[in-house]
């Protein structure tokens, strides 16, 4: 039996099994994925070992035997220097990340991605000869992530530059000189894409495939949310769920001013027309609500500036927000939102709870 590909699980969703955040559906299909051929429940081990040493003695797992045979595959580092990411803070930190609410596994997923790219590409990827007088070409997995409170300008090379919004994640396999590159995203992030039919660039999220066909556009997915959603500003992009069984899923071409989304079921997707500039107002540091809930809108300030909100009155979540705005601090952005909607916002370091007016 030939081993499954990283497309047919990506490295977030194993990330998250191995780090013990999947919900039911994620760790059902990892679960089948591991029994559906030998090579994968042995794959699977050899990650588990890396990632859970205090495990392995155990188990009786080989860390350092794993470790060799997977740090190689890595390169020197998991960025390299031309990739580094220039760091948008929009304010200080109020914590370093290990006090931080929500940062428990964020660095052992992006790490376990990692890994997992690079291990699969390995071991499932081309294994053709190189050409006579050429090196062979390293496949080298590279993490980048942001926390709440920071964006990122990436340039991944090859004409791709990348903006990646807050808490946001972004893992890939680099082949120099390679006619792919497939980029895994968790989060929201924008691309740049200088269109060279001679490569491929493709973003994957849990639910769907957007390959570039030379463009401006932005994908967003987070765990929290139940589709991925794609809007091109420029150019065009193929979108199509992510197949489930191995089968081709129906993919859609998007134009500039397109809308699509793909739900949790990777079904073809659902396009419709938009103004596209307010979807990308972000990468500018602007945040742009329409007709969003107190909600959305709870979630995305708690992305943005890093603090936790808590919503003391649930009749309050159905209330609804227009509005945009670039405030510098959590104060500015939680004071416009409580002028808008007519509630009471009281801070208390890095918690807010929001509150029905007092009456007089």
């Amino acid at each position: 039996m030939t081993p499954a590909s990283h497309e047919d699980l990506d490295p977030i969703t194993l990330a998250r099994f191995l780090s013990g955040e999947s919900n039911a559906s994620e760790a059902a299909r990892v679960r089948r994925w591991i029994a559906s051929d030998p090579t994968n429940a042995e794959l699977v081990e050899q990650l588990r070992a890396v990632w859970a040493p205090g495990a392995s003695k155990e188990q009786g797992w080989d860390v350092e035997g794993a470790w060799r045979r997977v740090r190689p595959r890595l390169g020197p580092a998991l960025v390299r220097p031309e990739d580094a990411p220039r760091r948008l803070s929009r304010r200080p930190m109020l914590a370093p990340p290990a006090q931080r609410t929500g940062a428990r596994w964020r660095a052992p997923v992006a790490i376990a991605a990692a890994l997992m790219l690079a291990v699969i590409v390995w071991r499932t990827g081309p294994k053709s000869e190189p050409a006579r007088g050429t090196a062979p070409v390293e496949a080298q997995a590279r993490s980048i992530a942001t926390r709440a409170g920071e964006r990122a300008e990436i340039t991944l090379g090859d004409g791709v530059e990348v903006v990646l919004a807050p808490d946001s994640r972004l893992h890939y396999a680099a082949r120099s000189g390679s006619a792919r590159l497939d980029v895994y995203l968790e989060g929201e992030a924008f691309f740049r894409v200088r269109h060279d039919t001679a490569r491929v660039f493709v973003v994957h999220t849990a639910d769907a495939v957007t390959e570039d066909l030379g463009t401006e556009f932005s994908v967003r997915r987070y765990t929290t949310e139940s589709a991925t959603r794609v809007v091109v500003g420029e150019g065009r992009v193929a979108l199509r769920g992510a197949a489930r069984s191995g089968a081709s899923a129906a993919a859609a071409e998007l134009a500039a001013g397109d809308l699509g989304r793909v739900g949790r079921d990777g079904r073809a997707p659902v396009v419709e027309r938009v103004d596209s500039r307010p979807y990308f107002a972000w990468t500018g540091g602007w945040l742009v609500f329409h007709d969003a809930t107190l909600a959305t809108v709870s979630a995305e300030l708690a992305r943005w500036y890093d603090i936790d909100i808590v919503i003391a009155d649930s009749t309050l979540l159905n209330r609804h927000l227009v509005a945009s705005f670039k405030a510098a601090t959590a104060d500015d952005a939680l004071h416009i939102v409580a002028s808008s909607l007519g509630v009471n916002i009281e801070r208390h370091g890095r918690r807010a709870v929001i509150s029905r007016k007092r009456t007089q």
